[in-house]
């Protein structure tokens, strides 16, 4: 199964390296410190990690910042200014989008290395994941899904406890489907999973939009907030080489197909769609 916390499989990282990959605003202490992993799971801390406090919705990792050191943190990055003279603390403008980067730096951009389908809108993700993974399996397998129900890496599969986990599973899962010759992945991607940043870094070669209904506006703000956070993985995870395939029977999926003309390919049940269905029995 897949841990909160990544462990690089490249030995170490020097600190001063992996800030690189985000935005600061203030260090302070030494970064020439060799980090083997990062978390924002104060309980997967292991010798050599970095922590990150994020303040969440539930709870304030704030909170569990001593007992992220005292299972072997030796850096912390946050948002808030330092609270102590003794650890390397570095702030940043956003924790998530930071552990997103982090996350990535540390598995070597796995994303890069596959060809990434995405699935997003409120209803339908699961299904066309499970048929496009049994499609690239007969084709091009092994394959890996990472989705509502399950997670799948070649043979390898396991339940899943949330659709788009955080990011340091969601890089440990691409970074293991690397490893076992997978050339192909299938990920369900949810709006509460854009709005979080946990597919920073992350780059696609397919985005699939299927619709967008009334759902998940106890955290979205309303329906705008709602197509925005979807929209993300068009605008900033779609490779720019890559196709965006969107079912146009709604008015969202009118909209975001009007926002990237040069790269999307339409489908639905309407004839102004390029692939569009005739009869259903």
């Amino acid at each position: 199964t897949l841990e909160q916390g990544l462990k690089s499989r490249e030995g170490t990282f020097r600190l001063n390296r992996l800030v690189e990959a985000i935005t600061t605003k203030a260090i302070y202490g030494s970064l020439e410190l060799e980090i083997a992993g990062v978390t924002s799971d104060s309980r997967s801390v292991e010798k050599g990690f970095l922590f990150v406090a994020i303040e969440g919705a539930i709870t304030d990792g704030h909170l569990f910042i001593e007992d992220a050191i005292s299972r072997g943190a030796v850096a912390v990055v946050s948002e808030r200014m330092s609270s102590r003279s003794d650890l390397t603390w570095v702030q940043t403008s956003n924790a998530r989008e930071a552990l997103g980067l982090l996350s990535c730096e540390m598995a070597g951009y796995p994303s890069s290395k596959l060809g990434l389908i995405g699935i997003t809108g409120t209803n339908g993700k699961t299904t066309i994941a499970y048929l496009v993974t049994n499609l690239l399996d007969k084709l091009a397998g092994p394959t890996s899904m990472m989705g509502t129900v399950g997670v799948k890496i070649g043979t390898m599969s396991w339940p899943a406890k949330h659709t788009t986990p955080e990011a340091p599973m969601v890089q440990q899962f691409l970074s293991e489907a690397v490893t076992e010759g997978c050339r192909y992945g299938t990920l369900e991607v949810s709006s509460h999973g854009l709005a979080l940043h946990r597919l920073e870094g992350t780059e696609f070669e397919v985005a699939v939009f299927t619709n967008l209904s009334r759902d998940h506006l106890d955290y979205h703000s309303d329906m705008e907030a709602y197509f925005l956070a979807k929209r993300k993985l068009f605008a900033k995870h779609l490779r720019k080489t890559g196709t965006a395939l969107v079912c146009i029977d709604d008015i969202y999926g009118e909209r975001l197909a009007s926002e990237f003309p040069s790269q999307v390919t339409t489908y639905g049940c309407s004839e102004k769609a390029d692939f569009f269905v005739k009869e259903i029995n």
